[in-house]
């Protein structure tokens, strides 16, 4: 009997050859995968097999531990948790909301998503096409591991900061990071800011993460509090990723 890495490995030698095929593709070319076993995009380009039993119980685990997080803990929070979905409800029943959307609701929502640590004290409310712009931000980030995203209390964006440095009881706009707002192309913003720098279409690449305030991609002024940005350290740069590397000091 075929096993689960024998199937997956026959189903990416076909998407290697035939390029990107839905399961149900992959499955009329190469026949029905082992019992209990499924295919699923990998987000490298290619498929994996997952047991289905396995996935269940992930799945699972996933879901207790969001609904833990997003149960108010004591009767001051229980009460804003309350508070800003009635006002997210008022908001949506205007007159004016209901010209704008139509029946699409604004929500109350977490601040930082819950399965990177979000809570019920850190909510506020987002209008329809703020809650697809989150969302999408959201999605895309999970391409460039090691960050979080909450919400700017300056401007209302989504902030993007690394998860290392994250402090959830420091304001979002103090902490290193990059907020984008809607409107800005995602992409190509999540590219050039994140340390996951790409080499190609002549982005600079970053060999070393900047830990010092400084926002090389932004204005070059240092983050609020930062008066010595460079902080008298040395900073290294690999302007054509050919592997020399400029020091400044």
């Amino acid at each position: 009997m075929e096993t689960r890495a024998e199937y997956q490995a026959k189903a990416r030698a076909y998407v290697e050859e035939h390029g990107r095929k839905t399961p149900t593709e992959i499955y009329k070319a190469i026949g029905d995968p082992p019992e209990g076993v499924r295919l699923a995009a990998d987000g490298k380009g290619s498929v994996r097999a997952r047991d289905i039993q396995q996935r269940r119980a992930t799945q699972s685990r996933y879901n207790k531990q969001r609904a833990q997080r997003a149960q108010p803990k004591g009767e001051t929070e229980a009460a804003y948790d309350r508070s800003i979905r009635r006002a997210a409800k008022q908001r949506s029943e205007s007159l004016v909301h209901k010209l704008a959307y139509g029946d699409e609701p604004s929500i109350a929502e977490h601040n930082q998503p819950l399965h990177q640590g979000g809570d019920a004290s850190r909510q506020s409310i987002s209008e329809p096409p703020f809650k697809k712009f989150k969302d999408t931000v959201e999605s895309k980030l999970k391409k460039y591991p090691g960050y979080v995203t909450d919400i700017d209390d300056v401007t209302g964006g989504v902030r993007v900061i690394e998860s290392r440095y994250y402090n959830q009881y420091q304001k979002p706009s103090q902490q290193r990071g990059f907020t984008l707002e809607m409107g800005d192309n995602i992409d190509d913003v999540l590219a050039r800011r994140t340390r996951g720098i790409r080499k190609n279409k002549g982005v600079i690449s970053l060999r070393t993460p900047i830990n010092t305030g400084f926002d090389f991609f932004n204005t070059g002024f240092p983050t609020p509090g930062d008066d010595n940005p460079f902080g008298g350290r040395t900073v290294e740069m690999d302007p054509f990723g050919s592997g020399a590397t400029i020091r400044l000091p």
